[in-house]
């Protein structure tokens, strides 16, 4: 789907393409799977023409190991950028302290394992499910203060 999608953009001749989130499967914490994960979806990515410019999801940054991933291959996981005098603000939902972050992941680990076993009604049950964060994300307050002093 995603390499149609690249395709489809390409006809469009875009001057940039913003990727919005879930980027890879994640769900792990194996350095050689996630590595795997992401060089699928470089591979991918690269024939896009247009710069991309990322914004991470819950499945690209749930758990410290998969947020390092991040840091190293894509960078700071918010910023700014202006692009013809527009200014474009890229923010981090999934900005907890490394223990919420764990937390998060273990209890989305168990969501999934609810929801492979006994289906999106069990899941909608689950604690991963009833998360505040899924519904409103966390923003830190340097996170906010930088954006202030972005705009």
């Amino acid at each position: 789907m995603f390499e149609i999608a690249v395709a489809q953009l390409n006809l469009l001749r875009p001057e940039l393409i913003i990727n919005v989130g879930d980027l890879i499967d994640g769900g792990t914490e194996d350095l050689d799977e996630i590595a795997a994960q992401w060089e699928s979806f470089d591979s991918r990515a690269e024939k896009a023409r247009a710069p991309i410019f990322y914004v991470g999801g819950n499945h690209d940054l749930t758990g410290s190991v998969l947020q390092a991933a991040w840091d190293d291959r894509i960078g700071p996981r918010y910023y700014h950028f202006v692009y013809k005098n527009v200014l474009f603000l890229v923010l981090d939902t999934e900005d907890n302290t490394p223990e919420r972050t764990q937390e998060i992941f273990e209890i989305r680990q168990a969501g999934i394992e609810v929801y492979m076993n006994e289906g999106p009604e069990a899941f909608a049950e689950t604690e991963y499910a009833k998360l505040r964060e899924k519904s409103s994300g966390n923003l830190t307050l340097e996170q906010s203060k930088y954006f202030v002093d972005a705009i």
